[in-house]
């Protein structure tokens, strides 16, 4: 697996999931592995809202803030040791 991240400075990855919902669980794993070996202290995923998927009639596999947000307070809150950051695109 690749440790590339969309941008990456100063211990923080982002990563721009814009395409489909199962792609974020690929930036999890990245942030999981550049986390363990000292590459990042931060992770931060930048999406869409749920308001633009809704308002622009966009495919609703569309990964979303508020999906990241409950796949991370929910199901994966235990196995993920990088704090992550979520910022929601919206118009």
């Amino acid at each position: 697996m690749s440790l590339k991240h969309d941008l990456y400075k100063n211990h923080i990855a982002i990563e721009v999931e814009t395409s489909h919902i199962v792609h974020t669980y690929k930036d999890y794993l990245k942030f999981i592995a550049s986390y363990n070996i000292g590459k990042i202290d931060l992770g931060i995923i930048i999406t869409w809202t749920k308001q633009h998927i809704t308002k622009h009639n966009l495919d609703p596999s569309k990964p979303t803030l508020e999906k990241i947000r409950k796949d991370l307070e929910n199901v994966l809150k235990t196995i993920i040791p990088v704090p992550i950051l979520i910022i929601g695109i919206e118009d």
